[in-house]
């Protein structure tokens, strides 16, 4: 059983990433095709929150650019996502809570 549950928090942890990377798209507008490393992609482990009693997944991203004169830029953004249905692996079972 130790197998099931495992697998299935895999499965979730890369639901929630594959979720905050369309999100990071969208809310920095970035163009089709962009590419996000996945070493630069932490999914925290879930947090019980007692306000809305439901977890909350805290995602951060180091997202590397350059500016004009060729100089790589290092931007931290901060997501928080709270599972609002039973699901596991449906991006549907998350909602966006706060993009920083």
């Amino acid at each position: 059983m130790g197998v099931i549950a495992c697998s299935s928090e895999k499965e979730q942890m890369e639901t929630i990433r594959n979720l905050a990377v369309n999100d990071m798209k969208i809310q920095l507008q970035l163009p089709e095709g962009t590419k996000f490393n996945t070493d630069d992609i932490f999914v925290s482990d879930p947090i019980m929150d007692t306000e809305e009693l439901g977890e909350i997944f805290v995602v951060k991203f180091a997202l590397k650019s350059q500016d004009t004169d060729g100089n790589i830029v290092l931007k931290n953004h901060t997501l928080e996502y709270v599972k609002i249905a039973e699901g596991v692996i449906d991006a549907s079972d998350y909602a966006l809570k706060s993009f920083d």
